[in-house]
Parts: structure tokens; sequence; C-alpha cells
């Protein structure tokens, strides 16, 4: 038995039929029967047919008075976009079959789950040629057929997706069919490479993709750069060796997402996000608003923080060196681990926006763990100077550097060193919530034409300099208006005879 759509669904199929004025076959396939069966909302509805799909979609259009327009003439592919009740939109796409009969078509997609399909006038009769029906019960991912992924290698990224996605098993020979074409990812356009590699990042658990990914041999071809982490074995103070720290790392800072987003949802944290949570609760929602602000509206900024948090580490073994003591040094890693996020990222065809933040991220990843090793809190001067290199970033940088330190130490953690870690970035949270205008950002009280009027000064970085120092004292306290900001440049000349040189270091 075939359960029924909702009357929404419904309603838009009549359309459809009423469309249909020839009678042509017409056949909804793919995603919105699988989701059917599975009773899943249905965000989108795909058909085929053999008659014109241009003139069909033009007719549905003007039923609907909605938007279409053509995707694929090569493939007379064509889309309407309509609004359902609720302003949730739906993608009704219409595409000529591949082959000349509706079960060609069938058996040319990728697997059996998605190769179903319903008569438009017989929608209550199941088309299951390959046994779809049957391995969605049985929680089985399969193969349509056995072209299936050398006809599109991205299917191998769209199967781990579905795999979990739907909570099912490989087909052993399915398995074996996309490890054999793993490497055949490289051959993918970078843009279809990064839309699957978000939807991905974007599911629950996203490290149990990356480890599918792994097992069936598909890293080398999308993401090298993660390969060679696992040539870095454990180094104190990690319990685990790099690549299983990275992966902890993904999986502690989905945790901490996914938390800060379902406030009323019971979950099992570690009792050290417990209590970031609790201690964050009057900027929580703030936080929430931040995270939810795109870099590039294509794709969310938590599955960007969390590729981030994929290569945050990728310069380690460049920069692995054995010291005098014996034990690996990592110096300067973070400048290397900023080089393979912009490269890979730029391979991915992201925005100069998303490859600037995970650039940020990855560079500066490590200040708030040196910032927490000090005796003392952080002082306001030392605030200002971590958002004036990182920005708002510097808040995402926050929820990464939590999660990391948890992922190096697991249960050796001490309540000392998270409660370091955690006041560092609560008193980063607040400065920029409740302290912005005194100690992120103070307001300009001179500029560079003021000092060379005032003190006679020619242009050049100098200025740079001086104005940067001010906005330094300011942040402290130092310097609270014009009159003092004069003075404070006064002296400062005076102990500082070379300014531009004073900047430096």
């Amino acid at each position: 038995m075939i359960p029924r759509f909702n009357s929404a669904i419904q309603a838009l199929l009549q359309v459809i039929q009423q469309a249909n004025a020839k009678n042509e076959p017409l056949y909804l396939v793919g995603g919105a029967v699988r989701d059917l069966l599975c009773q899943r909302e249905i965000k989108d509805l795909d058909f085929v047919t053999a008659g014109n799909t241009q003139q069909l979609s033009w007719a549905v259009k003007r039923l609907l008075n909605a938007r279409a327009f053509i995707l694929d003439d090569e493939r007379q592919t064509a889309r309407v976009i309509h609004t359902l009740p609720g302003v949730q939109e739906i993608l009704l796409d219409f595409v000529r079959f591949t082959g000349e009969t509706l079960g060609e078509d069938l058996r040319a997609r990728d697997f059996t789950i998605n190769a179903m399909a319903l008569d438009i006038n017989q929608p209550d009769q199941l088309i299951d040629p390959l046994g779809g029906q049957q391995d969605l019960q049985a929680g089985i991912l399969r193969v349509a057929s056995e072209e299936s992924m050398r006809l599109d290698p991205l299917r191998v990224m769209r199967g781990v997706r579905m795999a979990l996605d739907y909570d099912l098993q490989l087909d052993p020979h399915t398995e074996t069919l996309m490890k054999a074409s793993s490497a055949d990812l490289s051959k993918i356009s970078a843009e279809r490479q990064r839309d699957e590699l978000f939807k991905l990042l974007s599911l629950p658990q996203p490290q149990r993709a990356i480890t599918h990914l792994h097992d069936l041999g598909a890293l080398p071809a999308l993401l090298p750069e993660l390969c060679a982490l696992e040539r870095v074995p454990v180094s104190a103070p990690h319990v685990h060796p790099l690549w299983q720290h990275t992966l902890q790392v993904v999986s502690y800072l989905d945790q901490l997402l996914h938390a800060l987003f379902n406030p009323g949802e019971p979950v099992h944290l570690p009792v050290y996000f417990q209590d970031f949570l609790a201690a964050i609760a009057p900027y929580r929602s703030e936080l929430v608003l931040h995270l939810q602000k795109a870099i590039q509206e294509e794709r969310s900024r938590l599955s960007l923080l969390l590729f981030a948090a994929l290569y945050h580490d990728t310069g380690k073994p460049e920069a692995m060196k054995l010291g005098l003591d014996r034990r690996l040094h990592f110096h300067g890693h973070a400048d290397g681990s900023q080089e393979a996020v912009v490269y890979r990222a730029c391979q991915l065809a992201l925005s100069n926006s998303e490859v600037k933040y995970l650039a940020c991220l990855t560079q500066h990843h490590m200040r708030i763990h040196h910032l927490a090793s000090k005796a003392l809190p952080p002082s306001k001067r030392a605030i200002y100077r971590y958002f004036r290199a990182t920005g708002s970033c510097g808040l995402d940088i926050g929820l990464l550097s939590l999660a990391d330190l948890l992922a190096t130490y697991e249960d050796t953690l001490t309540p000392a060193q998270w409660q370091a870690e955690l006041s560092v970035v609560l008193s980063l949270f607040q400065a920029w919530w409740a302290q912005k205008s005194e100690v992120v950002s103070p307001p300009k009280l001179l500029d560079g034409h003021d000092l060379q009027a005032i003190f006679n000064l020619q242009p050049g970085p100098q200025l740079a300099v001086i104005l940067e120092a001010l906005k330094e004292a300011q942040a402290e306290g130092q310097v609270s208006d014009k009159a003092g900001a004069v003075e404070f440049v006064r002296q400062y000349l005076k102990d500082n005879p070379n300014p531009h040189d004073a900047g430096k270091g």
C-alpha cells in the first residue's frame, strides 16, 4: 500500500494532469516517490515524459501563476517554481526520458531507491522494476545498474549521503563499484564536487560522511590534503593520532552547534559543553543569529565552519619536527593550514568571501589556546588585537577552539584547563556583544589629517601606526575623548621618535 500525498501535493498533481492536455505518458520519479514511501517531507517533484517538456511546463506555469524556465535545452529539462501555502517553495522539474521508455530511464538512475515511479494518472500504483521499495524496507542502498558509478562518479558522494540520510547499508557489490569509481571524482566539475560535499557536511554527524569517503578511497581525489593527516602519530598532549583528532574536532563542533540551535532538545553532551552552554546563556540568541548569517547564500555558515575544522591542522604534516626533547613539534602549522584550505577552497570554486572566512579560521585557530595558556586573563588590548585580526570570524573561532581543546585531551582534560579556555571565549563574546564600542571597535577620535595638522607630520605609513596605537589605548580605557587622544599622541611621539619602526613586531 502506497501512502497518500498531502493535500497540497495532491492539488499540484491534479493541476499537472490538467496541464497535460494531450495525455502524454507522464510519470513522477525519483526522490518524491522515495520520500513518499518513507513518509518524509517532499521538497521537489521530478517528472519524466515522452512529450514536449517546454509546452507542459509552460502550461503548468499558467495554471499555477508560477515561474518557469529552461534548465537544459539538450535534455529538454524545464523547471517550474511554485509557492505552496505557508510560503514554502517547491520545484517541479520536467525532463524527457533518458532512453526511449520509462524502463530505460529508471535503469539509468543511480540507486534502486531512486528508480521508482508513479503514473500521473494512476498515482496509487507503484512502478518499481528494480525493487527499490524492498531495498528501502530492508535498509539497503543498491546501484540501479552496473554502469551507475561509471556514468557519473559523483554518485559515490551521493551514495554516501543517501546511506547516511536514510540510514541504509551499502550493498557489498555497490560498495565495490563505489570504491572502483572514487578516483574518477577528480574528473567531476569543481562546482558539482563542492555542492555535494557541502550537502554531506550539512548532515547530522558529518564526521561519519568524511569517514565513509575515506573508507571508499575518495579523499585523494576530493580532499587530498586530508590524506597526509594519517602520517602524524599521537603527540602529547593529544590523545589521538591527527586523523582521528580531526574527526573528533568535527564531531564535537557539530554537537555544540546542534545544541546551540536546539536548546529545548535533550542532548547527551560532554559535561564541559554543558558548562559552556550555561555560561553563554546571555549571548546565546546573538550567537545563533550570527551563525545564521551566511557567508555565501548557497551554503550555510555552519557547513563552512565544519569544513574549516577538517582543515585546521592540515599544516601539521609539513611542519612536524622532532625536537631535542624527543617530542614532535608543529611550529607555524597554522600558516600551512591556511595555505591548504585556501588552495582547496579555490579548487572547489568557493567565493572570495568564503575563502577569506576559511583562511581566517585556520590562520587564527591557535590564538585562543595561546591566550588561555597565560597566567592572567586577556587584557582589553589583547581582545582588541584579537578582533582586529579576526573580525566577526573570531566568534566562530571560539567554538572551534572549544571543540579542538576537548578533542585534544578527551578524558584527560582538567577542569582548570577547560575553565581557562572557557573564560577567554566568554571574555571575547562579552567584549563583542556588551563592550563593542569600547573595546572591539572604539570610535575614531583623530584621523590622518588631524595628525598632520596638529603635529606637523608628513603623510606616510607612520600615521597608521600612530592611529592604531591610539585605538589600543582607547580599548584599554586610557583615552576617552579628543583632548585625551591629542595628549596620548604627543606622549607617544616623545617615546617613539620613529613611529613607523615602533609599530613593527
